[in-house]
């Protein structure tokens, strides 16, 4: 049974970087965003860490 909009089937056409017409382009800002988030959460981690461990909400 096939419910229209949505065809929910397995398809490789899902991971078709050039059908938006900006390429891989979001791709390697979605890998640099979460390389900084990654960085900075550890920080923020490390940092609190050191303090004690006990940060004020």
């Amino acid at each position: 049974m096939r419910f229209w909009p949505c065809n929910l089937s397995l398809t490789w056409a899902n991971y078709n970087f050039e059908s938006e017409g900006v390429g891989w382009q979001n791709f390697s800002n979605s890998l640099v965003v979460s390389l900084w988030v990654a960085t900075v959460g550890a920080a923020v981690i490390f940092t609190g860490s050191l303090s004690g461990g006990e940060a004020a909400l």
